[in-house]
């Protein structure tokens, strides 16, 4: 598994919450709507499991933590200021989630032995990956996507 090094340099933010939150652009409250309605839509139920790989701050899905039942939300990034920024932002949620910095994509590293998830979703992640990870990304999520996820 490659070290995600080069894109930490790329992506090093500092957790400033409007870097964090418009820093990719867009709508950050219509986009966490459409991804929570997205999600519902194609059989998200609260007691499924649920990683936002590539997570950032959450600005996507933040509303999908109290959705989902207390625990059943993850989130993984390579910035440590959006990890940050992140846990400040669940500190607000009813539910508790999880959120943690990887620095490769074995992401079984980063999770407990045991855990596999219903759904990953991952919103533009690709786009910002070259090749030579890409096999690594797979090959990782393959490992913790439950054989019906």
């Amino acid at each position: 598994m490659k070290v995600l090094d080069h894109y930490k340099q790329y992506f090093k933010f500092n957790g400033d919450v409007a870097q964090a939150l418009y820093r990719v652009g867009g709508n950050a409250e219509l986009e966490a709507k459409n991804q929570t309605s997205f999600m519902k839509h194609v059989g998200l139920k609260p007691n499924h499991t649920f990683l936002d790989l590539g997570c950032g701050c959450l600005r996507g899905t933040l509303d999908l933590v109290d959705y989902l039942d207390d625990g059943n939300f993850y989130g993984m990034d390579i910035s440590k200021g959006m990890i940050e920024k992140a846990m400040e932002r669940l500190s607000g949620c009813k539910n508790k989630g999880f959120v943690t910095e990887i620095g490769s994509f074995n992401l079984k590293d980063f999770l407990p032995p045991w855990k596999r998830f219903d759904f990953i979703l991952s919103v533009s992640l690709l786009t910002h990956l070259l090749p030579d990870v890409l096999t690594d990304l797979f090959v990782g999520v393959r490992r913790i996507l439950k054989t019906d996820g």
